[in-house]
């Protein structure tokens, strides 16, 4: 299900990121890349931030290439800190008029 932003919303899209085993760990850098509908070259992309275990970047809807009705898919990347894994989130973002 994709969550829903208006058009001419600036909105942060989150992620909360948990280990299963109950440790510590820290978050490194993350990056973001947003998607349209059948295009398979990112539309936007940046560093996102990172507060302790989330991480979360500003969509702006006010930029003319995202368009009422459309559904874009974003992505965040980021890297734990003194790990080899780079940690993949995906979400479903609606632009509704």
């Amino acid at each position: 299900m994709a969550r829903k932003v208006f058009k001419g919303e600036k909105r942060y899209v989150r992620a909360l990121v948990k280990r299963r085993d109950g440790e510590d760990f820290a978050l490194g850098t993350a990056t973001f890349e947003v998607y349209a509908p059948a295009v398979a070259a990112a539309i936007d992309t940046g560093s996102a931030m990172v507060e302790e275990h989330e991480v979360f970047f500003l969509l702006d809807t006010t930029a003319s290439k995202y368009v009422s009705g459309n559904t874009y898919r974003a992505y965040m990347e980021v890297r734990v800190v003194n790990e080899p894994k780079v940690l993949r989130n995906q979400q479903m973002v609606e632009i509704v008029p």
